[in-house]
């Protein structure tokens, strides 16, 4: 007689059962563990970026003080300062941390200003994107005589909670410590 007998078909057919439900599940861990190193990387990303933008707001500027929590940078008045030059040729830069109108955002605002500034009091420019947002924006400013000042950031960034399921959420913390290009 040839082919099958019932119980060699129904090994079959268990054992093709128990391989596709390992190949399934091994996707589907794969597919939420790429989901999940997608999400820390766009966070990564994001807060590098931001740190950059923030890096070179302090390179640029003459001095660093704190007002409160907010930082407040003087920039020279030199047409060779890119940062002088891209926003009204304003000398004074103010970053904040903002809970109010755009929630948990890094702020910019300019002031003394020759012409319009594109970040103004009334309109502050923000430093961060719409998935992510910040928490515990902190400067610290060290001032040494005859030398530049010395300002330090920390902050978290976290994805934004509506942007994907709760095991899937990222959160980082960045550091870094910058001078200011002038003396005191």
């Amino acid at each position: 007689m040839d082919g099958y007998t019932l119980i060699e078909l129904l090994i079959s057919i268990g054992v093709l059962g128990l391989v596709s439900g390992v190949i399934i599940s091994s996707f589907l861990s794969l597919s939420a563990a790429y989901d999940k190193a997608d999400v820390v990387v766009k966070v990564n990303h994001e807060g590098s970026r931001i740190m950059e933008q923030l890096s070179r707001l302090i390179r640029s500027s003459h001095e660093a003080t704190l007002s409160g929590s907010n930082l407040i940078l003087t920039i020279p008045a030199d047409n060779s300062n890119l940062e002088y030059k891209a926003n009204g040729n304003c000398t004074q830069e103010e970053i904040y941390w903002s809970n109010g109108s755009n929630p948990w955002s890094i702020n910019k605002r300019s002031s003394s200003c020759a012409s319009p500034a594109v970040c103004s009091v009334s309109t502050p420019c923000v430093l961060t994107s719409t998935d992510v947002h910040v928490e515990n924006l902190v400067f610290n400013v060290t001032e040494y005589p005859n030398q530049p000042d010395i300002v330090s950031i920390t902050f978290e960034l976290q994805q934004n909670q509506s942007l994907s399921d709760p095991q899937q959420q990222s959160s980082m913390t960045f550091e870094r410590v910058v001078s200011t290009r002038g003396y005191r």
